[in-house]
């Protein structure tokens, strides 16, 4: 096999397993609203759009002219290098584009709670998507045991997918003239799924077949409820906020484990210590349940004149070692060991801090620029990457997160128009995941050495909100 086209995989491999779970272990990556998005989220106390649902529901009851809120088209640019990537001084990039759906919100009253404010809500907290196949032939002496080049192929196929929606329903109550209470229901749908799939062959000049084939899949949806619990504050040129996001609550959830080793060749004396071996189990209907933090979030706006300046915080706490979902234990049908498939997460507790900037020319036009954290809460112990083992990890990149934002919003009668876009990068230390043969007896060796991960990412925001009919009037449902 070409040394390069090894290379080459090795780092596709990379670039498809971290850019997809660069957001797995991170809370804060994911803004929701129109201005909220170019305010990098840091509105806990000063949201001014439909944002309120997720950030502080309190802030729906100050809302001066609630609207239809359709966060647009949101497109992701994601940039990741790879320094030393394909081998000492040899640094690999990786580029993607591509668009994803963010956020839809809308408001109503009820004419019997005149004081009362409501609002219905659908955002998608995560999403991730990958499917990836490579495959290659080559000659070379890979087997020790038989004499001369093999001729041997190889390949792989990952698929990894992440989609976590929520739906909400909001209610907020004017308690006077500063002070507002609310909280939002959400009613979470996450469904999760990874699969790796390995294989290598070799044929020898005496006629002599070896075979090497791995499997690992796991897949689970889950349905749970979660609160939003809020406080909001509001004089003069001053707001503030404190909301309260509660862990969740399991509903119920279901997912499979695959599970399979096949490898057929020279026996353990002359190769590197394989063993003939036959081993694959599946089984579903298995209990998953997912577990999330309490959170205690806090921030503040104040308006100077033309400008207004945004503060927030958020704690997450720790969420303890736990099976999110298991496999029976099966016995291997060629070795009579028993095996037993584990999801595992367990997440740190970690604090995010951001600072925003609003400048409004006029009525019309306003001018935005942030900057946040998104510290990594996946524990320092997580060292697996991909699920090649029979114990994977739910959440995996430790790398820390930052993000800078900005655009501009158009007001006019009936539309408010926001454009803008934010970037977020981070870096981590990993090790090679995976490895195909290069050299002679390199049959199935282990992968080896370790590379310096690079992230950048740009989100480019458009967004609409709508208000229904005319202003300071909102719909009412009888």
């Amino acid at each position: 096999m070409n040394k390069y086209i090894q290379r080459l995989l090795t780092i596709v491999i990379f670039l498809l397993n971290l850019n997809l779970n660069a957001q797995d272990g991170h809370y804060w990556t994911e803004p929701h609203g129109t201005k909220s998005i170019l305010l990098s989220g840091v509105v806990i106390g000063s949201v001014e759009d439909l944002g309120t649902v997720y950030y502080n529901p309190a802030r729906l009851a100050k809302i001066e002219n609630p609207a239809f809120l359709l966060s647009g088209k949101l497109y992701q640019l994601d940039r990741i290098k790879i320094e030393d990537g394909a081998g000492d001084g040899l640094d690999l990039n990786q580029t993607r584009f591509g668009g994803y759906p963010n956020m839809a919100a809308g408001t109503f009253k009820l004419k019997f709670l005149k004081d009362h404010f409501f609002s219905y809500s659908f955002l998608t907290r995560n999403t991730l998507k990958a499917n990836y196949f490579i495959h290659n032939d080559d000659v070379g002496n890979i087997i020790d045991a038989w004499p001369g080049e093999e001729t041997y192929g190889g390949q792989f196929r990952f698929q990894k997918g992440l989609k976590d929606d929520w739906f909400g329903l909001t209610w907020a109550y004017n308690l006077n003239s500063t002070w507002s209470v609310g909280i939002t229901n959400f009613v979470s749908v996450r469904h999760q799924n990874e699969l790796l799939a390995t294989e290598l062959q070799a044929y020898s000049a005496i006629n002599e077949l070896a075979f090497l084939h791995n499997t690992r899949s796991i897949d689970y949806t889950s349905f749970g409820l979660l609160w939003k619990i809020s406080l909001a504050f509001e004089v003069n040129n001053l707001s503030a906020g404190l909301t309260i996001t509660t862990p969740k609550v399991n509903l119920f959830g279901k997912g499979s484990t695959y599970y399979q080793d096949f490898y057929n060749g020279p026996d353990d004396a002359n190769n590197n210590g394989l063993d003939k071996i036959y081993v694959s189990n599946y089984q579903d209907k298995l209990p998953a349940k997912h577990h999330s933090p309490w959170a205690i979030g806090f921030g503040a706006g104040y308006k100077i004149g033309k400008s207004k300046f945004h503060f927030s915080g958020e704690w997450y706490q720790s969420v303890s070692k736990y099976e999110l979902m298991s496999s029976d234990p099966f016995e291997g049908q060629s070795d009579q060991k028993m095996y037993e498939v584990k999801l595992i997460d367990q997440l740190d507790a970690v604090f995010n801090a951001g600072v925003g900037y609003e400048y409004n020319v006029n009525n019309k036009y306003a001018f935005f620029g942030s900057f946040a954290t998104d510290f990594s809460a996946v524990h320092p112990a997580v060292k697996q990457y991909i699920v090649t083992k029979e114990t994977a990890y739910a959440s995996m990149i430790q790398a820390n997160m930052y993000h800078v934002g900005g655009g501009i919003l158009l007001d006019i009668k009936w539309l408010e128009i926001t454009a803008g876009l934010s970037h977020a990068f981070a870096n981590q230390d990993i090790d090679r995941p995976f490895q195909f043969p290069e050299e002679e007896g390199d049959f199935a060796k282990e992968p080896e050495g370790q590379s310096k991960m690079k992230i950048g990412r740009w989100k480019f925001v458009l967004g609409f909100s709508v208000p229904f009919f005319k202003k300071n009037k909102i719909l009412e449902y009888d």
